[in-house]
């Protein structure tokens, strides 16, 4: 009796993870865009320790990307081996664009989070 009481418990919590596209409260997929800069901008806030005025600074620079990044992703009339230069050359240009907002310190910790994971 616990055992089924316990199946119908956690069945009830993996139903709507199950059905996200019958949610009417679901995230539109502009949502989900803004979503993922704000989720980018934390992880950088937390890791370099970002300032208000730097994530002001930080946060146009990471939704252009992520918006480009996007649009080569859909992109169907490119080679895959186009694509990943395409955001490669993204990727250079925004983090180059984040680096000169940042104090040595902030710079030294990036380079060491981007070689960390490259490793894993």
């Amino acid at each position: 009796m616990k055992c089924l009481r316990l199946l119908c418990l956690a069945t009830s919590f993996l139903i709507p993870l199950a059905l996200p596209a019958q949610n009417p409260n679901a995230a539109s997929p502009d949502q989900k865009h803004e979503i993922d800069v704000d989720g980018h901008l934390n992880k950088l806030t937390e890791a370099l320790s970002l300032t208000p005025e730097q994530q002001q600074k930080v946060r146009p620079i990471l939704k252009n990307f992520l918006q480009k990044r996007e649009e080569l992703l859909a992109n169907g009339q490119i080679s895959d081996s186009e694509r990943t230069a395409r955001i490669q050359t993204l990727h250079a240009r925004a983090d180059k664009q984040v680096r000169r907002l940042l104090s040595d310190d902030q710079r030294t910790k990036l380079t060491q989070l981007e070689q960390d994971s490259h490793t894993h």
